[in-house]
């Protein structure tokens, strides 16, 4: 008897293909690792509120002493610093919304071009070093070699730029349809901007403490000897 007869229904004849539209809650695999970065931002935390506690409110000690050329004392300020990193990350989100949208259209254009961008810029630096002969020989030599691997590479692969550009033009109009992909690239900006803010608040109130601290004790020699 061929041994193909004796196949069952469980056996022959069905797939487990449509198991991908079936949903099953995750199984976590690093909780320990969650746990320990929970812990980690906790303990910023309380850092952070320690030494911004014993700082205060008078950050007085924290201005500039050194006079501009019309005896003016200028101050710490640092609004700049939070403007500039606000604009950047709204011209970053808007940049990443702008390029989504030429991907989708021009993905071929932005391929070959990139292809050529890259070997001209080793060109470019190959020629600085020819300028600056003798001292630019590593330089052209570096420029020129990159150059020609670059240019290889192009040639070899400018079979597939279509079907690449294709892909490209695919991927990025599902990202566009389905906004979860940019809404969780965005929130994970944020939580990234939030930590780093987190560590940097810390560390400004840590070293504002010891700079208060170094100023009692130049102030008042007896206070480490009282404490």
């Amino acid at each position: 008897m061929d041994d193909r007869s004796l196949l069952t229904a469980t056996q022959f004849g069905e797939s487990t293909y449509g198991e991908r539209l079936s949903y099953n809650k995750p199984e976590y695999r690093d909780p320990v690792w969650a746990v320990l970065y929970i812990v980690h931002v906790i303990a910023l935390i309380v850092v952070g509120v320690y030494f911004w506690s014993n700082v205060g409110t008078d950050l007085s000690f924290v201005t500039t002493t050194n006079d501009d050329a019309d005896g003016n004392t200028n101050d710490v300020s640092l609004t700049g610093v939070f403007v500039a990193i606000a604009a950047c990350l709204v011209a970053g989100i808007v940049f990443g919304l702008c390029w989504l949208q030429l991907m989708k259209r021009f993905a071929s254009t932005i391929i070959k071009v990139l292809l050529f961008l890259n070997v001209a810029v080793w060109l470019v630096v190959g020629v600085v070093g020819v300028v600056l002969m003798p001292e630019g020989l590593p330089l052209a030599v570096i420029g020129f070699l990159f150059a020609l691997i670059y240019g290889v590479w192009a040639w070899c692969v400018w079979g597939r730029v279509e079907f690449s550009s294709v892909l490209l033009s695919i991927s990025s109009a599902i990202v566009s349809k389905y906004e979860g992909t940019i809404i969780i690239s965005i929130a994970v900006i944020v939580f990234n901007l939030l930590w780093m803010s987190l560590w940097g608040t810390s560390f400004a109130g840590y070293y504002l403490y010891a700079v208060s601290k170094q100023e009692i004790d130049d102030t008042d020699p007896n206070a480490e000897s009282n404490q």
